[in-house]
């Protein structure tokens, strides 16, 4: 080692050596085109089975919390039918009852905020779970088919130009029914998202 550093016609010739080698290995590597692989995303979504069970759990949960909304309004419906039953004579229930009529349209307000705001958040949960299998799998059929690039392709029409794609869809849905186990969690944070908002 000391007399290559002593030697400094002996060092160029080596450090040349060596990036010849590397250029030859870069060269070798770059000269196949890379193989690109495309993932129809929408037939993803319409036939793995994960994605289908989300969708069935987020509608779930969405119609109950519509129905803890529909469950207050008609709370607040009787309210006001008592309220305009109520006399003028009677001013000191009828001030009690506008006060609760008050309260409760408060409450539906607040309710149907919280909603809005938890079935975005339980969207984007369930969609992140979605796309992270996905992402799995992919990159699982990539290394198993030689496969240097995946795109996710939304319909025939997002893909304008491609020199050589190989459509990977299948062999991807078929990798994720293969993991599937036949109930979707979307992630550590499922058990916070599945306590809805309180009425």
């Amino acid at each position: 080692m000391n007399r290559l550093l002593s030697n400094p016609a002996l060092l160029a010739i080596s450090l040349l050596a060596l990036a010849l080698s590397i250029g030859a290995l870069v060269l070798t590597v770059a000269s196949r085109p890379p193989r690109i692989g495309i993932v129809r995303i929408q037939k993803v979504l319409e036939r793995y089975d994960g994605a289908l069970d989300a969708k069935k759990a987020f509608r779930t949960t969405t119609m109950a919390w519509g129905a803890n909304v529909d469950t207050l309004r008609s709370e607040l419906q009787r309210l006001v039918f008592e309220y305009e039953s109520v006399g003028s004579s009677n001013s000191r229930l009828r001030d009690s009852l506008g006060l609760q009529l008050r309260r409760k349209e408060a409450q539906i307000a607040d309710y149907s905020k919280a909603v809005e705001q938890k079935t975005a958040q339980e969207q984007q949960l369930l969609t992140e779970g979605v796309i992270s299998q996905v992402r799995t799998a992919a990159e699982s059929v990539a290394k198993s088919e030689g496969v240097d690039c995946f795109l996710a392709v939304q319909d025939d029409g997002m893909l304008v130009f491609a020199l050589e794609t190989v459509d990977m869809t299948d062999v991807v849905l078929e990798r994720l029914r293969t993991t599937y186990r036949g109930q979707f969690k979307p992630g550590a944070t499922s058990a916070k998202s599945d306590a809805g908002p309180k009425p």
